[in-house]
Formats: structure tokens, C-alpha cells, sequence
């Protein structure tokens, strides 16, 4: 996207650096595919809930419980950002899929029509 889209990315750079320096974010990063699919880019639903999940911080705190202990002992909190994790991917999966058709000139593509 990076290649295909320079225009786009440079805005979505400027935001992403705009919240740094209103503290709204902690650290500078870099666009992604989460950042593409929640601009006005691609016309994908990218849930607003999602926009604040790290899949990193999900993982580190799952992984200890993971190496220790079967499934069924891990606490309420690690299930539940394992099921998390699940639904950022999907949306990794969907959205790249969406933004790849929009890309190729398909134009906007409903989720119905995707499946």
C-alpha cells in the first residue's frame, strides 16, 4: 500500500504524527494496514473498538499463561484477549482483501458481495 498509495500514506503520516505531539498517542509508529482501513482511503467498516487494540501487548500478556497452563486455566482476561486477537486478525484478513479489490480498480465492494 505504501507503494500504490503515496498521497494517502503521507496524510495518514501526518495524523498519525499530529496525535503523537497531542499526546494522544505514546509513541511514533508507523502506518499500517489498521491505518488505511480506517481512513477515508477504503470505504471498509473498520470497527472503532479495534483502533486501540495492540495485538504485541495482547500477546505478551497471554503467552505466560499459554507456556504454564492448558486452555481451560487460563483466567478470564487472557480468553478474552486471545478471542480479541482472533477478531483483529479477521479484521486484518477482510480489510486487506477489501483495500487489495478497491486497489485493483473493482471499486467499492460491500461485505455481502465478498462473501
Amino acid at each position: 500500500m505504501r507503494k500504490y498509495l503515496p498521497e494517502q500514506l503521507r496524510g495518514i503520516q501526518r495524523r498519525l504524527q499530529r496525535r503523537f505531539t497531542r499526546g494522544l498517542i505514546s509513541q511514533r509508529r508507523r502506518a499500517g494496514l489498521k491505518d488505511f482501513l480506517s481512513s477515508p482511503v477504503s470505504s471498509y467498516e473498520y470497527p472503532k473498538y479495534m483502533l486501540r487494540f495492540s495485538p504485541a501487548a495482547a500477546l505478551a500478556y497471554i503467552r505466560p499463561q499459554a507456556e504454564e497452563r492448558l486452555p481451560r486455566r487460563w483466567t478470564p482476561a487472557a480468553k478474552r484477549k486471545l478471542c480479541e486477537l482472533l477478531k483483529y486478525n479477521e479484521h486484518d484478513v477482510r480489510g486487506m482483501r477489501h483495500l487489495t479489490l478497491e486497489m485493483m480498480q473493482v471499486g467499492p465492494v460491500s461485505e455481502e458481495q465478498l462473501n
